[in-house]
């Protein structure tokens, strides 16, 4: 018989990130939940991961305003 694989809801998978990030141990948090660590670990790393992504992204976004406001400057001052 094939085992079907558990699926978690982001409510869950939310509380177990914010559980580890309270208590920093991922088997104390496994143990609670009654879930491999592997998840809690997959579910943490891709956050951090998402949280880089909008950094980043907001740093370009911050760049390209910055230019810009720059660029209109000059052509204000040329008139």
């Amino acid at each position: 018989m094939e085992k079907k694989a558990e699926t978690y809801d982001i409510s869950f998978k939310k509380k177990a990130v914010d559980l580890y990030h309270q208590r920093k141990n991922y088997s104390a948090v496994s143990r609670e939940l009654n879930i491999h660590r592997k998840n809690i670990q997959r579910w943490v790393n891709s956050l951090m991961k998402m949280e880089l992504l909008v950094l980043e992204r907001n740093a370009e976004e911050k760049v390209g305003l910055v230019k810009s406001l720059h660029l209109l400057v000059k052509i204000l001052k040329r008139k």
